[in-house]
């Protein structure tokens, strides 16, 4: 996990030098989807965050069980589809996503350390129990051999 922060740092860093970045104002794509996360309430990230990463469990297992490679892709795209659709909380996608607005000099109401650390402990607590416990424990127990 501090790795992944560290690398969505250095890659924020270098897109907010980037000529498209720039241009990110109160009405661009970004803003808008950090201000509705941080608006979110902490009982609406943990029950998002869980969503997120069965979302992000059902592409992996599907790309790894599904042999046929057209089926790979539909099955992958479908339940990434889903997870942003849903505008999810993973919590190493809100790393890049609030490190890009934290880079940039557009002011968001509720954009501080504490709402960010709220946020980010909360979905890793969700994520854990999404891909953890309900989609590892169930595979370890289905997977678990007799002897």
């Amino acid at each position: 996990i501090l790795f992944n922060l560290v690398g969505a740092a250095l890659i924020a860093a270098l897109f907010n030098q980037s000529f498209a970045y720039t241009l990110v104002n109160s009405k661009s794509f970004l803003v808008g989807v950090v201000q509705t996360k941080l608006a979110k309430t902490s009982s609406q990230i943990f029950f998002d965050s869980i969503i997120a990463n069965i979302f992000v469990n059902i592409a992996i297992l599907s790309y790894l069980l599904v042999k046929d490679q057209t089926a790979k892709t539909i099955l992958v795209i479908s339940a990434i589809f889903m997870f942003v659709f849903m505008n999810a909380e993973h919590l190493v996608a809100n790393f890049s996503s609030f490190l890009l607005m934290g880079f940039n000099s557009v002011h968001l109401d509720g954009y501080n350390l504490a709402n960010v650390l709220r946020h980010w402990g909360i979905s890793f607590i969700g994520n854990w129990i999404g891909g953890g416990i309900l989609i590892g424990a169930a595979y370890a127990f289905l997977n678990k051999k007799e002897d």
